[in-house]
């Protein structure tokens, strides 16, 4: 399901000099992107305003939410679990299976299932509770960047990129796992699906062998059907099985739900579309919503962030901070921004990311 901070992959950048078409090679730290703004169910959503609090219309509207400020929420089935601003994790809606009761402490990533929720800690040890009945809370040990909670499995993602899965066995999700190196993980009904390190969507588990999904930059599985939903690469939505009434424009978030999507609008607003038996896809008026924001993930081995300059400046070099999201990079000799700085945003397909910056059109172009 919705695995918070991270599926989609934007970087803010602080250009300071200027000089254009300088091709830059950039080794990133291991991090997830943007934070689960938008969480589905199965007849009911949720939302993170821009102050930070949560919203929810549908049925029961979905139990009412906890106060306080949050940073990503996730939605299973019947339940929904957030992370608060101070780290700790409130859930609220069905307990049957203990699924709404957290553990105390602070974490960094949130995840929730059918019956169960995961989430990761800072050092990157991971935990997961509610049912078990299938094993889905058993996590390999280890270090993990990313747990995400499904219907009766559990995936998390490792250091290096591969995945592991684990709970039941008898959809093929956990013994099916791709050989593959992914950035973000979205476990669902009987299926899991992933973003490669090249922005190809894949999933496995129900479906004959791997379906391709296409380049995006954010997918989510739903918990109680499966239904996909994905950003693409040039920010549209897209769904699988295909949403006929599907909105137009550009989006920075995406839930999945039973029968239903929503997404949030560069703008702050949320469109959703599919079955409205309950509210679900009828958002309340006149609310702005959380612009999703970039969370690293923190590696036990050591990593600056530092940009191999590739191009013909080679004193040109650039500097990410891992605790801002900023990746801070020097141009020089170009007129009219000498001394100043200009703020970007970078879609990154790979990671690391090979990419020319053009200043004449505003943004980078992808090598």
């Amino acid at each position: 399901m919705k695995n918070g901070k991270t599926m989609a992959r934007w970087v803010r950048v602080a250009i300071t000099g200027g000089g254009a078409g300088l091709l830059l090679a950039m080794p990133f730290p291991s991090w997830a992107g943007s934070s689960g703004v938008l969480a589905a169910g199965k007849s009911h959503t949720c939302g993170l305003k821009d102050d930070g609090q949560v919203v929810c219309w549908g049925g029961l509207y979905y139990i009412k939410p906890p106060p306080g400020t949050f940073t990503q929420i996730s939605g299973g089935s019947h339940h929904y679990c957030g992370l608060k601003t101070d780290g700790s994790i409130a859930c609220w809606g069905k307990n049957t299976g203990g699924e709404a009761s957290p553990p105390p402490g602070t974490y960094i990533q949130i995840s929730t299932g059918y019956q169960h929720s995961c989430a990761t800690k800072n050092d990157g040890t991971a935990i997961c509770w509610g049912d078990n009945s299938e094993g889905q809370l058993s996590l390999p040990s280890g270090v993990f960047t990313q747990v995400s909670a499904g219907y009766e499995h559990s995936c998390g993602l490792r250091q290096d990129g591969k995945a592991e899965c684990w709970g039941d066995e008898e959809s093929r999700v956990v013994t099916d796992v791709p050989v593959e190196t992914f950035s973000a993980l979205s476990a669902g009904y009987n299926q899991t699906c992933g973003l490669k390190t090249d922005g190809a969507g894949i999933c496995w588990g129900d479906s004959d062998g791997e379906e391709s999904l296409g380049f995006l930059s954010r997918v989510d599985v739903a918990t109680w059907s499966s239904k996909i939903c994905g950003l693409k690469a040039d920010h549209g939505v897209d769904c699988w099985p295909n949403d006929v009434d599907k909105p137009s424009g550009t989006f920075t978030d995406i839930a999945a739900g039973h029968k239903h999507a929503c997404a949030l609008k560069e703008n702050g607003a949320v469109a959703c579309w599919g079955e409205n038996g309950s509210g679900q896809t009828t958002p309340p008026k006149g609310v702005t919503f959380m612009e999703p924001s970039i969370q690293p993930i923190p590696v036990p081995q050591p990593s600056d962030g530092s940009c191999t300059d590739t191009g013909t400046d080679s004193s040109a070099h650039a500097t990410f901070d891992p605790s801002t999201g900023e990746l801070h990079v020097p141009f020089v000799d170009v007129p009219g921004i000498l001394g100043g700085t200009q703020t970007y945003e970078i879609y990154m397909i790979q990671l690391p990311l090979t990419f020319t910056f053009d200043l004449d059109m505003n943004r980078v172009v992808e090598k």
